[in-house]
């Protein structure tokens, strides 16, 4: 009888050391109900899962974010499966057709790899193996930008003006302010000059020109971001327009002086 008991005494005082441990290891809340670790832990999470990511609306707009939640701004952004778009310096997606035309044109010319001056190289020679053909040859105006671009965009084929509308395009969805210029140009000292039309890039607070139809003409000229002063022909400038890209929208307007 005396044996039974020690051993019935044995047993409740591990029994009371074990609960003293499991209590013990227990976390007790703070004064004013401090969350737990774990609860802390589960809030995170729950941010986490709200951050935003890939396309997304805001009222009537659409901005992408990146995997860090970060918007995107001034650049070709998307992935394959989601779509690709250009969005301007507020992060804004631009709907424009000739923008998704550049967009498209970009990427499947570049596959989005390299330095943006690489892109914009490849896609100059790229649009050089377009077609010559002559289609405009009135004075251009701020409304014909667009249906010249269009024009290259859709048949692969075009003049001066198509091909400085379009490169002005490809340029900005690229992340450069852009401008088309009018004016005359020859390839020949003593001839006189005809009608014609250059592309216009800000790269390192300098503009410079992009001249694919003359480029394309020769082949010898590098006409690729060229200073005004380094283009290798006579060359006359009388309107300038420039690209002006507000709340995802496109205009064209003609630029003072």
């Amino acid at each position: 009888m005396l044996e039974l008991f020690r051993e019935k005494a044995s047993f409740c005082i591990k029994l009371i050391c074990l609960c003293a441990l499991i209590l013990s290891a227990a976390p007790i809340p703070a004064a004013g109900g401090t969350a737990s670790a774990a609860a802390v832990k589960t809030a995170q999470t729950g941010a986490e899962k709200t951050k935003r990511t890939g396309w997304v609306k805001i009222g009537k707009k659409t901005c992408y974010y990146n995997k860090k939640g970060i918007r995107l701004k001034n650049v070709i952004a998307g992935t394959k499966k989601s779509g690709y778009a250009y969005v301007d310096k507020n992060g804004i997606r631009v709907s424009d057709k000739r923008i998704k035309a550049a967009v498209r044109f970009v990427v499947k010319h570049t596959k989005l790899r390299g330095s943006r001056y690489a892109q914009l190289k490849k896609c100059y020679r790229a649009l050089c193996t377009y077609s010559y053909y002559s289609v405009n040859h009135t004075p251009a105006s701020a409304g014909k930008i667009r249906t010249y671009a269009a024009y290259m965009f859709r048949t692969h084929m075009g003049d001066c003006c198509n091909y400085a509308a379009s490169m002005a395009y490809i340029a900005r969805v690229l992340g450069y302010p852009a401008r088309v210029a009018y004016g005359g140009v020859t390839a020949h000292a003593d001839w006189p000059l005809s009608d014609h039309s250059i592309t216009y890039v800000k790269d390192d607070r300098t503009w410079k020109i992009i001249d694919c139809s003359m480029g394309r003409a020769h082949t010898d000229e590098n006409c690729f971001m060229v200073k005004r002063s380094e283009y290798p022909f006579r060359l006359r400038v009388d309107t300038v327009y420039r690209m002006i890209i507000k709340n995802g929208t496109v205009k064209w307007k003609k630029k003072a002086g």
